[in-house]
C-alpha cells in the first residue's frame, strides 16, 4: 500500500443540512469551492460545518470541450431561512468505508485517483451486497488540517 493512504475506517455521518452548489468547467473545483466559500462568508448567521465534495456528471459534449463536474456542499446547523444562489439539501445520514490520503495536493490525480481506487476495491471485496442500502448515496470528498497537516477523507456509502 502506498505510505499516504490510510487502511479502510468506518464513519457514520449523521444527517446533515446543507447548501450546495455545482460548477461545470475546466476547473470546477476550485470555482466551486471558491463561489461557496465567499457565499458563506455573505451569510455570518449561518454555523457552516463540514465541506464535502463529488464529482458530477456532464454530457460527451462537455467532456469533449475539457468540462467537468462538482459539486460542493457545505453542513450547516441552526435555522435556515437564506438560499439565495444555491440550493438546501437534506442528506441522510449513513455509514461510510473511508480512506484517508496524506498530502492529497502534491500529486492530486495519482493520489485521490488511487485512494478511489484502494476504496472502491475494498467495498467490494468486503462489503456484503446488503449492505448497500437503497436510495441516493454519495461518495464524498473531505479535505482538513489535522495537527497542521492536510488531509482528504474520501467516503462510499455502505449502509
Amino acid at each position: 500500500m502506498e505510505n499516504y493512504l490510510s487502511e479502510v475506517f468506518f464513519e457514520t455521518l449523521p444527517d446533515l443540512t446543507v447548501f450546495s452548489a455545482v460548477v461545470i468547467s475546466k476547473n470546477p473545483e476550485e470555482e466551486v469551492i471558491a463561489f461557496m466559500e465567499r457565499w458563506i462568508e455573505e451569510h455570518p448567521g449561518l454555523k457552516a460545518d463540514r465541506r464535502f465534495g463529488f464529482d458530477v456528471p456532464v454530457s460527451m459534449a462537455q467532456q469533449d470541450e475539457g468540462l467537468r463536474g462538482y459539486e460542493y456542499w457545505i453542513s450547516v446547523t441552526g435555522e435556515v431561512k437564506v438560499a439565495n444562489g444555491v440550493s438546501i439539501k437534506t442528506v441522510d445520514g449513513a455509514k461510510y468505508a473511508v480512506i484517508r490520503i496524506a498530502d492529497p495536493f502534491s500529486d492530486p490525480f495519482n493520489r485521490i485517483g488511487k485512494g478511489w481506487g484502494r476504496l472502491v476495491q475494498w467495498v467490494k471485496e468486503n462489503a456484503l451486497p446488503e449492505e448497500h442500502a437503497e436510495g441516493v448515496r454519495y461518495c464524498l470528498e473531505e479535505v482538513k488540517e489535522i495537527d497542521g497537516e492536510t488531509v482528504m477523507d474520501i467516503y462510499m456509502a455502505i449502509e
